[in-house]
């Protein structure tokens, strides 16, 4: 029972928190765009036509755009807490694995709005309008990796400089 006491502030890093900051925007590209991005007949007819390919995410949107967006905040807050009170190998793990559920999931998401917002001259189908998608996507997978790594040598120079080196 101690050790389950004491994990919390044993393993709590506050400098942890700036390593949430690029996977909270893409879970927020992800779930803002998932909401919006819902068909005419999810919001007339019925939330059972919802379109969301993660099953967790399609039985709460078939339940309530509500009770997805509420699920989705508790997850944020659940991911957070992980990011920050985990052991560094397990922070990781878990950094990666969100990065890994949700960057091709916001990806697909933006494809849309891209599609819409700049392709819209384009014809549909043709090789042009494939590359700049995929041009698109890359400049995004790339600047989110950037992002994460430029967090990650913060986060690790913070370390130095502070001298705590947990393992």
């Amino acid at each position: 029972m101690y050790k389950i006491e004491r994990w919390p502030e044993k393993y709590r890093d506050d400098n942890a928190a700036m390593l949430f900051t690029p996977i909270f925007a893409v879970m927020m590209i992800d779930m803002v765009l998932t909401i919006f991005q819902q068909p005419a007949k999810y919001w007339l007819v019925g939330f059972e036509n919802s379109r969301e390919d993660n099953m967790i995410g399609r039985w709460l949107l078939e339940t309530h755009p509500l009770v997805f967006i509420y699920a989705f905040l508790i997850y944020l807050i659940i991911t957070h807490l992980c990011i920050t009170h985990f052991k560094p190998l397990y922070r990781f793990a878990a950094i990666i694995g969100l990065l890994i559920g949700h960057v091709p999931a916001a990806m697909g998401r933006l494809d849309t709005v891209f599609e819409a917002a700049l392709l819209h001259n384009i014809p549909k189908g043709t090789a042009i309008e494939r590359d700049l998608i995929f041009t698109i996507d890359m400049a995004l997978i790339i600047y989110f990796s950037l992002w994460m790594a430029k967090t990650l040598e913060k986060y690790i120079n913070g370390i130095k400089k502070r001298g705590i080196e947990k393992t």
